[in-house]
C-alpha cells in the first residue's frame, strides 16, 4: 500500500520551509509521495497586504515544489466557493484512491489547534497524522524530527511589500512570478 502525505495550506506565497519539510519527509520515507493541496481563502487581505488569487497561489505551488520528485499539487480545494474542511477532502481523497494509505502532513502550530476542526477526532481516528515543528522540538507529542524552519508566508508578503531582501526565503521561480504578477505590493523594486 502506497503511503501518500496530504500537505495542506494558504501557500501564499510557498517558501523553502514548505520545499524543505516536503523533501524531509520524503528522504526519510515517511510517506511515498506527498500531494500538496492550496486551500480556499475567505478574505482576499492578510494583515492588511493582499493576498494572492487561488489561480496565482496554485500556479506559484505548482512553480514551488515543480523540482521535487513525488510531490504533485492538486487544485481540490482552492477554487470551492464555499467553506473547505480537511476531513472532507481526506475522505474524498480516500474514496477515489483507496489503494492508498493517506497521512496528514500539518505544522505543530496547527496541531495543537486540531481540537477546532470538523470532526478533529475522526481525523485522528482514520488518518496518520505527520507533524512538523514550529516552536521548539518535541513540544507536540508526534512532532517529526528534523529542522524548524523559521520562515512564514506572512513575513514574505511583509518584506515584499516593504522592498525587502527575501531571495533567501523563496523559491527563485516563485519570486519571478510574483515580481511578474506584482503580488503582494504596488511596485516591486530590484533590490531582492
Amino acid at each position: 500500500m502506497k503511503k501518500v502525505g496530504f500537505f495542506g495550506g494558504m501557500f501564499d506565497p510557498p517558501h523553502l520551509a514548505h520545499i524543505e519539510i516536503a523533501k524531509h519527509i520524503l528522504k526519510k520515507g515517511l510517506v511515498d509521495e506527498i500531494i500538496v493541496c492550496p486551500t480556499v481563502v475567505y478574505s482576499n487581505k492578510s494583515q492588511g497586504i493582499q493576498i494572492a488569487s487561488a489561480k496565482d497561489r496554485l500556479e506559484m505551488a505548482k512553480l514551488a515544489f515543480s523540482d521535487i520528485p513525488h510531490v504533485k499539487v492538486i487544485d481540490m480545494e482552492i477554487f470551492e466557493n464555499g467553506p473547505v474542511f480537511t476531513i472532507d477532502t481526506l475522505r474524498k481523497l480516500k474514496e477515489r484512491f483507496p489503494k492508498n494509505q493517506w497521512v496528514l502532513i500539518v505544522g505543530e502550530d496547527n496541531a495543537l489547534k486540531m481540537g477546532g476542526w470538523k470532526e478533529s477526532d475522526a481525523i485522528k481516528k482514520e488518518f496518520h497524522i505527520l507533524v512538523y515543528p514550529r516552536f521548539s522540538p518535541k513540544k507536540y507529542q508526534d512532532v517529526i524530527d528534523m529542522p524548524i524552519y523559521n520562515i512564514s508566508s506572512s513575513t514574505i508578503r511583509e518584506c515584499i511589500n516593504k522592498n525587502l531582501f527575501c531571495k533567501d526565503l523563496i523559491p527563485i521561480k516563485v519570486l519571478d512570478f510574483i515580481i511578474e504578477k506584482s503580488l503582494y505590493c504596488q511596485s516591486y523594486g530590484q533590490d531582492h
